[in-house]
């Protein structure tokens, strides 16, 4: 499985259109949002799969494991998935379930790249 980038060209142009969004933020949908809090997204990163792990009372003693495994899924091939094996951790992957057809779209984001939008004096 793959993944895919997409990134905007061109940024300097929404420089000039700050104070505009802060006004509709604030005004319009009555929001109370302040200067730097807005965030322009430039880009992202999807997949059509994702997995996470995070630990916690990390130790030089502590054991991890980490298995993968193939299976065949009817007829449409293999199928990757992995398991964790430890004590004080927590991983997820996704999405869940797989679809009927067995396959995936890359409609996952996994990563998102932008800035935060600030009104300059």
């Amino acid at each position: 499985e793959g993944a895919s980038r997409t990134d905007l060209r061109g940024k300097k142009k929404f420089r000039d259109y700050a104070l505009r969004w802060y006004a509709f933020v604030n005004s319009d949908l009555g929001r109370m949002v302040n200067n730097g809090d807005l965030y322009l997204v430039t880009g992202t990163d999807k997949s059509s799969s994702w997995s996470v792990a995070a630990f916690e009372n990390h130790s030089e003693d502590c054991k991890l494991s980490l298995k993968l495994k193939a299976a065949l899924v009817g007829s449409t091939g293999a199928s990757c998935f992995w398991e964790w094996e430890t004590a004080n951790s927590f991983a997820n992957s996704g999405p869940r379930p797989l679809p009927a057809d067995g396959e995936r779209s890359e409609n996952q984001t996994v990563f998102l790249r932008g800035f935060k939008v600030p009104i300059r004096a």
